[in-house]
Order: C-alpha cells, then structure tokens, then sequence
C-alpha cells in the first residue's frame, strides 16, 4: 500500500516541464509538478533526463495513457482503456514494457506490449483465470538479464516467459481450490536470479 502511494504521489509531481508550479518550499528541497494524470498509477526513471509512467484513465470517457520523458517533456506514446493496476518498467533505455488490464470491456483481460522505439508489439499472455468469467490482474513484473519475465498477480499466480513460452511457476502460495477467491493475492516480485526472489 505504502509503495503504491508512493508511486502514485510521485507520478502526480514528475511530468510536463512547463508551468511548472512549486510544490513545496523546504529549505533543502523544492518539489515541482510537471503534469497533471487522471488516476496516475506507476513511473520508473531510469535517470532524471529519462522514464516513462501510466495512467489508468478513468471510466470509459478518459484513456489511460503511456508517458515518456525525454529531453524535459513528457509525451503520451500509447493509450489504452481504463485499466485497473497498470505496470510499466524500462528494461534498457530503449525497451519499455507495460501491462494494463481491460476492466470495462474484457473481463480484466491482461495486454504486455513491448515498445521498442520502432513500434510497440503485443506480447501475448496466457489466459489465467480469476473465476469462471474473469482474469486474473498481474500486480508485479521482475526481469532477469537472462531475459525471463516473471509476474505475480492475484491468487497466489506467479508465471514465467522463458524468452519462447510462458510457463507457470510452482509455489505454496497460490489459492487452493476451496479458498476464497480473494486469497493470497501477491502485489509484486522482485526476482534475483532463476533460484532467489
């Protein structure tokens, strides 16, 4: 929760380099918001003059969107529909990927896309369910410089792209089948290597 917070409080400071109105006045800190987000959800900067961030959108009226930073501005290269828990991760600084979940239209159907500057791809995810009708929203992605993916999400899911395939990930955590269908949701995974996480 505390690191969703923050992650959200610093999408709401971090984007548009004009009219950029001060936040606060510390004596050794001063705080600037760049852009204004409709429920901004993640940001990750690989330096101060480099990063990305999503939003979730809001409804069906208002698109989420994916934002880059470059050169001091922030402009939207992707858009997508309301989202609930979006990600977004830069991996070198020129592949970026993100995941939204297409809550109003798809039953919280999951999309990755890839962008590699060139054009942005869809890598396709394997169909796990929540329930009989719903998907399950993945929550957390790690990347390992091997080139495996892994995601956790709701239920105790963690999979894994194995550079071909995306295959489930045994672990003690995920829901049993007579558990409530809240149970066990993971909210992240930070992988070290294909044995530590």
């Amino acid at each position: 929760m505390k690191q969703n917070f923050i992650c959200i409080w610093l999408i709401f400071i971090s984007c548009n380099p004009t009219d950029n109105q001060k936040v606060s006045n510390k004596v050794d800190k001063i705080w600037f918001q760049q852009e204004y987000v409709d429920l901004g959800a993640k940001i990750d900067m690989l330096n101060e003059n480099f990063g990305v961030a999503i939003s979730r959108g809001k409804g069906n009226d208002v698109s989420g969107k994916v934002y880059l930073y470059k050169s001091g501005i922030w402009n939207v290269i992707s858009e997508h529909s309301y989202s609930d828990f979006p990600l977004i991760h830069i991996e070198k600084p020129n592949l970026i990927y993100w995941i939204t979940h297409n809550s109003h239209h798809e039953n919280y159907k999951p999309h990755m896309k890839v962008y590699d500057f060139k054009s942005i791809k869809e890598l396709k995810l394997p169909p796990v369910m929540w329930d009989e009708r719903d998907f399950v929203m993945w929550r957390g992605f790690s990347f390992l410089q091997n080139g495996k993916i892994y995601l956790a999400g709701q239920q105790g899911n963690i999979i894994y792209y194995d550079n071909k395939n995306w295959l489930v990930s045994n672990n003690p955590y995920k829901r049993k089948q007579n558990e409530h269908l809240n149970a066990n949701d993971l909210h992240d995974i930070q992988m070290i290597n294909d044995n530590l996480g």
